[in-house]
């Protein structure tokens, strides 16, 4: 079942990215794919799964015929196609989210205070800069990607609340990943404990029990 909100990843940007600098030859090495997963994760932890979309589908129609919503992340250029897209997107009613550090400029879309960024950001630039990657281990934990997209998620469910754009469920634990699959008359609510336990610094993954409050939505029954 797809979601109301789409997250983007845009070619355009990669080759765009690539053309100022050659030695980009993946998308982590790019901010945009260096932050994609806090997006993606900022919605899981706000109960709204993200469905990636590319430009083409901007372009195409897809977005506007499947998804209310797109979330665009560390961006300073899509071509002008996409562009032109996004905007009659916002002029048809659709919510475009542009992260703090994008600069690319889109006529409607609504820029967020909050840029994806891991709570020890810092240290981990210097740690990559150096190569030592094995001493990174506990500042990416999943807590600490937890901490980063947290911030992120709020100001997304803000903007999603005034568009009336609801989560699959209400819940006061952000651990709680949830999943929505549909068909007909049809309906299942998955909820699933991510939280993760943060007791430990070299248990990098290790989720712990949880205890929480959900409310299914009034259509759900």
């Amino acid at each position: 079942t797809k979601p109301p909100v789409a997250m983007l990843y845009s070619l355009s940007q990669a080759i765009h990215t690539q053309t100022k600098d050659r030695t980009a030859n993946y998308a982590h090495a790019m901010p945009q794919g260096k932050n994609l997963p806090l997006t993606y994760l900022a919605g899981r932890l706000i109960q709204q799964p993200f469905l990636t979309v590319v430009d083409e589908d901007i372009i195409d129609g897809t977005l506007a015929s499947e998804h209310r919503a797109v979330v665009l992340t560390s961006i300073d250029y899509v071509e002008p196609t996409v562009v032109a897209s996004l905007e009659q997107f916002a002029a048809n009613g659709g919510l475009v989210l542009l992260t703090g550090d994008c600069t690319v400029q889109i006529r409607g879309a609504v820029k967020l205070a909050v840029s994806p960024r891991m709570p020890d950001q810092a240290k981990i630039d210097e740690l990559s800069k150096a190569a030592k990657w094995g001493e990174m281990g506990p500042y990416t934990t999943t807590a600490k990607y937890f901490a980063g997209a947290l911030p992120l998620g709020q100001a997304i469910r803000a903007e999603l609340d005034k568009a009336g754009i609801r989560p699959i469920f209400e819940c006061d634990l952000p651990g709680i990943i949830a999943t929505r699959q549909a068909a007909g008359d049809v309906e299942y609510l998955f909820a699933v404990n991510a939280t993760p336990d943060d007791s430990n610094p070299a248990d990098r993954i290790t989720p712990k029990a949880a205890a929480a409050i959900s409310a299914a939505p009034p259509s759900f029954s």
